[in-house]
C-alpha cells in the first residue's frame, strides 16, 4: 500500500511540473508575440515576370495587410500575391500580418485560355481547340486519317512552317491556326513470277503503276499480273502499268501464264 502511494505521489508531482512547465512556454509565446504588435515591416513585392506599379508597402505586424498593388503580365492572368515563389500562403488585403521581420511576396500566375483553330488540309472540316498560354500543347493535337495520305504533322503553315508537337510549348508568338501537313502514302509491291522468281517496287497512292516487270518462263506467254484471288479467273482484269494505286491496292501479285 505504501509503495502504491509513493507511485500516486509521483505521478502528481510529475503533473505538476508539465503543467507549470508549460505555462511557462505559452507565457513566452504571449509574451514574443505581444512584443511584435505595432511593429512595421517592409513587404517587398516580386511579380515574377510581370511589372507591378509598386515595389514594396509598409505594414503593421497584426494588422490586416491592407491594400495590395495588382500586377500585370502579358498573356498571364494574376492568382494573387503568396509567401513562395510556388504554392505557399495566399495574402490578401484582409490577411492579418503574421510574419515577423521584412518580407517578400512573389506572384503567381496562371495563363491564359487561347482558341487555336486546326485546319485538316484536305482531311475534313476545321475545327478549334483550346490551349493554355505558357503550357504545352499535351491533348490537344489529333492525329487525323485521310485517305492515301500519310500524316506528318501540324504545322503553322499548309507548306513549310514550324511544326507543333504535344510537347511544344505555346508560347514566343503562338499561333492562331494550325494546319495538318501530308505525304502521299508508298506502297511496297512484290511480283511473284515462277518458281521462286520475285520483284520489288514501290507504288505511290494516288498515281498509276508505270512500268511492270515482265517476268519469262520457257515454253509459256506471261498474260499479266493478278491478285490470288483473280488468279484463277479467266474474267479478271490485270494490274496494268495505267492502274490507279490506292491503299487498298493489294501489295502481294502473281503471274498468270499461258
Amino acid at each position: 500500500m505504501r509503495k502504491y502511494k509513493k507511485k500516486l505521489l509521483f505521478l502528481f508531482l510529475l503533473g505538476i511540473l508539465g503543467m507549470i512547465s508549460l505555462a511557462g512556454y505559452t507565457g513566452e509565446n504571449i509574451t514574443a508575440q505581444a512584443a511584435e504588435v505595432n511593429k512595421t515591416y517592409t513587404v517587398t513585392f516580386n511579380p515574377q515576370g510581370g511589372t507591378v506599379d509598386s515595389n514594396s508597402v509598409t505594414v503593421t505586424f497584426g494588422s490586416p495587410y491592407g491594400p495590395l498593388p495588382t500586377p500585370s503580365r502579358t498573356n498571364y492572368v494574376f492568382r494573387g500575391w503568396y509567401t513562395f515563389p510556388s504554392a505557399g500562403t495566399l495574402i490578401n488585403t484582409n490577411k492579418k500580418v503574421e510574419i515577423t521581420g521584412n518580407h517578400t511576396l512573389y506572384a503567381q500566375w496562371s495563363g491564359k485560355d487561347f482558341d487555336i483553330t486546326l485546319d485538316y488540309n484536305g482531311a475534313g472540316d476545321s475545327n478549334k481547340v483550346s490551349v493554355r498560354y505558357g503550357t504545352k500543347y499535351l491533348r490537344q493535337l489529333p492525329v487525323p486519317v485521310r485517305s492515301n495520305y500519310v500524316f506528318t504533322g501540324w504545322y503553322t503553315k499548309k507548306t513549310g512552317g514550324d511544326k507543333i508537337t504535344p510537347v511544344s510549348v505555346y508560347k514566343d508568338k503562338p499561333p492562331t491556326k494550325l494546319y495538318a501537313q501530308w505525304k502521299l502514302k508508298v506502297l511496297n509491291i512484290t511480283f511473284v513470277g515462277f518458281n521462286g522468281e520475285s520483284y520489288e517496287m514501290d507504288a505511290t497512292c494516288t498515281k498509276t503503276f508505270g512500268a511492270l516487270p515482265t517476268p519469262k518462263r520457257e515454253g509459256y506467254t506471261f498474260k499479266g499480273w493478278y491478285t490470288w484471288e483473280d488468279y484463277s479467273d479467266s474474267n479478271a482484269l490485270p494490274i496494268i502499268s495505267t492502274t490507279l494505286v490506292t491503299e487498298k491496292t493489294p501489295q502481294l501479285l502473281f503471274a498468270r501464264w499461258y
